[in-house]
């Protein structure tokens, strides 16, 4: 039985205690009402010992939890809060218990409480990102959890509220992270290519599609169509066939990206031949493949070996002209060396 089903049932023993005592019948004698009497003073006993074990309890959650718990009137009004909400917040018990709901949350409109509980109902919860106001003035974000119940005719909020600074710190470095990253990757002076671990193409930019011959409407979608990357797109227009240093064509398995995808592989500076089999524009690269691991991927520094990359970056120059006046210049070399030179 739980404690409400404790509390109705000795209130039901406890009415019927009293309509034993207010009997106006010259039959009831003095030990029946004195034996009311002795029921009524051990249930109110019992009533007392059940209310304290709840208000124990009931402070025993409040004070154990991390999070800031506050609870509420349906007015907004705050009539109890826990130790975790006075540090979170920086305001002592009472202090909050004054300042209510809309000194804890400027930022909510007039009507919200009566709105919310319109919305959601008794029983009711929500979650919901949002900022409390600390006692210095600064605004802290918090996540919260608002519970709607009803006791009798009135209603009540338990709003459980958690700090969530760094997390919202983390979104933020990574959204400036990213930021920094794009205006890298489109004003920096070389082919920059990603790869998914399935090697589909996920951004190029500008420079490398000048350096591949692409038209500017192509995007990584199109090339992933068909099977899944860039050398396998079915439209021949932007199929790229990729050579060795001696002009012989390398397999797609043993190609610098498909090496870094599967075995993560990373490569530096390697020279390939690039083949656009649409415009014929032939072009030497220097390479750098880099595959990309997640922080699980590795223990104490050290990356494990069952690991494998979610990414694959590839940069690259045009080095087309750098070649071929080493090649002439080898040319050059090897006739003087044997006294004779090409007209």
């Amino acid at each position: 039985m739980n404690i409400a089903e404790n509390l109705n049932a000795l209130c039901t023993q406890a009415q019927a205690a009293l309509q034993a005592l207010e009997a106006n019948d010259e039959i009831v004698d003095s030990i029946r009402r004195k034996a009311a009497t002795t029921n009524l003073t051990a249930i109110l006993a019992r009533i007392h010992e059940i209310g304290a074990t709840h208000e124990n309890l009931h402070h025993g959650l409040l004070h154990a939890s991390p999070d800031a718990i506050t609870v509420h009137l349906d007015t907004g009004e705050i009539i109890d809060a826990n130790p975790a909400a006075e540090r979170i917040f920086g305001y002592s018990r009472e202090a909050l218990m004054q300042l209510g709901l809309a000194g804890l949350n400027p930022t909510l409109a007039h009507d919200h409480m009566a709105l919310w509980w319109q919305r959601i109902g008794d029983g009711g919860a929500e979650i919901s990102d949002t900022y409390n106001q600390h006692a210095d003035g600064s605004m802290i974000p918090v996540r919260v959890r608002s519970i709607a119940f009803q006791v009798g005719a009135r209603r009540f909020i338990a709003a459980i509220a958690r700090d969530i600074s760094d997390e919202s710190a983390r979104s933020k470095a990574l959204a400036e992270s990213d930021q920094r990253f794009n205006e890298l990757f489109f004003a920096i002076d070389k082919g920059v290519m990603i790869h998914s671990s399935s090697q589909k193409l996920l951004a190029i930019n500008p420079v490398a599609r000048r350096i591949l011959d692409m038209s500017e409407d192509w995007t990584p979608d199109a090339a992933n169509q068909a099977t899944g990357h860039l050398r396998r797109e079915t439209t021949a227009e932007h199929h790229i066939q990729i050579f060795d240093t001696n002009a012989a064509p390398i397999a797609p398995e043993d190609e610098p990206i498909a090496r870094a995808a599967r075995y993560g592989e990373a490569c530096d500076s390697r020279v390939v031949g690039v083949l656009n089999l649409k415009t014929q524009k032939f072009s030497w690269l220097s390479i750098s493949v880099t595959p990309q691991f997640r922080t699980q991927d590795f223990q104490d520094g050290i990356r494990l070996t069952q690991a494998k990359p979610f990414q694959v970056m590839t940069i690259f120059s045009d080095i087309t002209q750098l070649k071929r006046a080493a090649e002439f210049f080898e040319e050059t070399q090897r006739l003087a060396g044997i006294g004779c030179w090409d007209a």
